[in-house]
């Protein structure tokens, strides 16, 4: 009998359906059937368990993130390279403004230098020169007897008696 039951069971074992299986349900939940026999009566008896169906890690997720990241990290760093080239923008500006300010000025001062009354006024006062209106004439009267000679500084050698 021993035998018998034992030829039994394994023709038994080997005409069961599957131990475990998944089943996908009306809602797209995958759930796992798991198919026993009963000790006494030799029913099969189907339970229904959660599945542990391990999910794939989302690559994709992750990737699509710290792709985005990466790109707003990059905007910001043109974002303050930008700001930092308009702050030197307006730097140079100013002291475009500055340098034509003085320009202007130094062309006031380069004019004052030719102006007749300013270089008369000079004259007068730092170098104490007089107008010629102002002083007296005299007047130098030459008898025939007299002589003038000129003196020219490049014969000097050739004027002089030997």
């Amino acid at each position: 009998m021993d035998q018998k039951r034992n030829g039994t069971e394994k023709t038994a074992r080997r005409t069961r359906t599957p131990r475990r299986a998944l089943v996908q349900t009306e809602t797209g939940e995958a759930k796992r059937l798991s198919v026993r026999r009963a000790a006494r009566t030799g029913a099969v008896v189907i339970e229904e368990r959660q599945s542990k169906v391990k999910k794939p890690f989302p690559f994709a997720v992750v990737f699509s993130i710290c792709a985005i990241v990466a790109v707003a990290m990059y905007v910001l760093s043109l974002r303050i390279t930008a700001d930092e080239l308009i702050v030197k923008i307006s730097d140079m500006k100013d002291e475009i403004s500055d340098a034509k300010e003085e320009q202007n000025a130094l062309e006031v001062r380069l004019n004052a230098k030719y102006d007749l009354a300013e270089i008369e006024r000079i004259a007068t006062q730092e170098y104490g020169m007089v107008n010629k209106d102002t002083l007296a004439k005299k007047y130098v009267t030459i008898s025939e007897e007299d002589e003038i000679e000129v003196l020219d500084p490049k014969r000097e050698g050739e004027n002089t008696p030997a």
